[in-house]
């Protein structure tokens, strides 16, 4: 299922393709939201690049780290991604720390590149979930709601060999990430003058999407019984909602 075709002895893989249409609409929609913000192009290009590299190395050490009973046996699987296996909260530590020395390189302010960013990068991420599908992972319990997914017995979880439906989680945080991006983009319109209140909105609704989806996922990082997900996403919603009220602050103070 996980192949969309073959070019000769090249398998081309579905998830490199939702991959790739994922980046490609990201980028369209950062291209607009720089345009509203006036962000110079040759910021916009160079930073995306940087986001890129850094993001995907983030992301597939965030998946390796969790999957390390498998790799460290493995060795030679972890570089190969298009197999499948990114934590997205990997991604997105890896593009902060990539943009944060973009900005002190060039000198540009880090919060206005994370407001036109991060919008794209959510649409990113709510496609780049149905690469999840194809290759039946990130998946939830055995349920028998009338919108289950059916997981052949090779993919899942063990423990569960003997069911056959299980939440569609992949889909659950592609769903509210998409309706997470409408948001974005209506408050980006009105409040992109003020750096950084953007980027504080995006912390907080991904923080809470994954707080919800993690809810239902059974193959999930986890330490001493704690979702590792579950716990950057505390992070990201109380880090989201102490940079928006400083920002917010700062602006009251200005006026005053």
């Amino acid at each position: 299922m996980d192949t969309a075709f073959q070019l000769g002895n090249i398998s081309i893989r579905w998830y490199g393709i939702i991959f790739a249409i994922g980046v490609t609409v990201a980028y369209l929609l950062i291209s607009k939201l720089a345009d509203i913000s006036r962000l110079p192009k040759k910021h916009l290009e160079a930073s995306l690049y940087i986001v890129m590299i850094f993001g995907l190395v983030g992301a597939r050490l965030y998946h390796v780290s969790d999957q390390w009973n498998y790799y460290s046996q493995h060795l030679g699987d972890v570089i190969k991604i298009w197999q499948g296996g990114i934590g997205i909260y990997g991604g997105l530590f890896g593009g902060f720390i990539g943009l944060i020395l973009y900005s002190r390189l060039k000198k540009y302010n880090l919060l206005r590149l994370l407001d036109v960013i991060v919008p794209g990068v959510l649409l990113g991420q709510s496609l780049g979930r149905w690469g999840n599908f194809f290759n039946q992972e990130a998946y939830g319990y055995p349920t028998s709601l009338p919108w289950a997914i059916k997981i052949d017995e090779v993919s899942r979880i063990k423990g569960f060999e003997n069911y056959q439906y299980f939440h569609p989680t992949f889909f659950y945080e592609s769903a509210l990430a998409f309706l997470g991006v409408i948001i974005l983009v209506v408050f980006f319109k009105t409040m992109h003058k003020t750096s950084g209140l953007t980027f504080s909105l995006y912390l907080i609704i991904y923080g809470l999407i994954r707080l919800f989806v993690e809810h239902f996922r059974i193959d999930t990082w986890e330490q001493n019984g704690l979702k590792i997900a579950q716990v950057v996403s505390f992070v990201f919603i109380i880090s989201g909602i102490v940079l928006f009220i400083f920002i917010r602050k700062k602006i009251t103070q200005k006026k005053g």
